[in-house]
């Protein structure tokens, strides 16, 4: 009494990985051969139905539509537009330019200049100093310890 092909086995000869044992007794059994043909029918259904399916869907796609340029009378406007946009930005720019603000800037670094040194004066005193700020109450009195 011969067994039939396993699942795994009709796998393997639809993927065209079939052993010898598989081939040989595919020749001998009409049952098995004749499940695999329907199989393969069955694949050969749904690959065509794919394939149809594919094709439909592309057709209903719509190709978009390139845009189309603008009426030639709207071109020198947009050129036009551009041009007094430049114009007035570059009019704004060299007007401020022309202008100058040296003595206020002059008056500003100088009193930048007299703060910095404050600051670094008061650096200067905190950083020159034996015992530091927070330690000083720390710190033993030599006149107190020579009694």
């Amino acid at each position: 009494m011969s067994t039939h092909l396993k699942p795994e086995q009709f796998n393997d000869w639809l993927l065209g990985m079939a052993e010898r044992e598989t081939t040989a007794h595919l020749a001998a059994c009409t049952q098995c051969r004749m499940e695999i043909e329907a199989m393969g029918q069955t694949l050969g259904s749904f690959r065509l139905a794919a394939v149809s399916w594919s094709e439909g869907a592309a057709k209903q796609v719509a190709v978009p539509k390139m845009p189309t340029s603008p009426p030639v009378w709207i071109r020198p406007l947009w050129v036009l537009a551009a041009t007094a946009m430049i114009l007035a930005v570059t009019l704004l720019f060299s007007g401020w330019r022309g202008h100058s603000h040296k003595p206020l800037a002059t008056a500003d670094a100088q009193a930048q200049i007299s703060r910095d040194n404050q600051l670094l004066a008061h650096i200067e005193s905190e950083v020159s100093e034996i015992t530091p700020m927070p330690m000083q109450p720390l710190q033993v009195n030599p006149k107190v310890e020579a009694r």
